[in-house]
């Protein structure tokens, strides 16, 4: 039972629902050309390229001396839970572990170019379940689920608040996670 002082505290946290993923780009895009901190945790990486320009942008327009924190989780393309998550979808594992190798390659020729931004690259051995975009305070979080992509489900932005319990817990998520993966940019 919540206590009066956190009554609602989850509620509040939910600042936006956007009925799929690419109703949510407009919103991300937006806080990314702004950002100094972005975690993102991935599947194969597909929606990568949707943050790939704003991210450019961020950092054209970032003031001398501002870098931008990317921090990226990768399934590994090698993992026996990239094999379980294509099977999941009904995807090919070659073709899909194949575009993961793709968006590590091209995230790795990324880092060779850009000043301002910081980028880290990790491979995580896990079938998640959750897809996570964290942009300084605000995340955004949908589920992928057995037999589903996770570009058709709802996502939540979750604003950090004194008292969620959601932007805590997933921010938790993605830093076990990343500690737990092995780093390859």
């Amino acid at each position: 039972m919540p206590t009066p002082g956190n009554a609602g505290a989850a509620s509040s946290e939910i600042s936006g629902v956007f009925p799929s993923q690419a109703a949510a780009v407009g919103d991300i895009v937006c806080r990314v050309e702004r950002a100094t901190a972005v975690d993102i945790l991935a599947l194969r990486g597909l929606e990568l390229p949707g943050l790939r320009d704003p991210l450019l942008r961020a950092e054209r327009s970032a003031p001398a001396g501002r870098k931008v924190t990317v921090r990226v989780l990768l399934l590994d393309a090698e993992s026996a839970a990239a094999r379980r998550r294509a099977a999941q979808l009904g995807a090919p594992a070659d073709s899909f572990c194949s575009e993961i190798r793709l968006v590590e390659a091209g995230l790795r020729e990324f880092a060779g170019r850009t000043g301002r931004i910081a980028l880290e690259v990790y491979r995580y051995r896990v079938v998640p379940a959750w897809r996570l975009i964290r942009v300084d305070d605000i995340q955004y979080v949908s589920t992928l689920c057995d037999g589903w992509d996770g570009a058709g489900s709802e996502v939540y932005r979750l604003a950090e608040t004194a008292h969620g319990p959601l932007h805590r817990g997933f921010r938790q998520v993605f830093e076990d996670l990343r500690s737990g993966a092995h780093r390859v940019v």
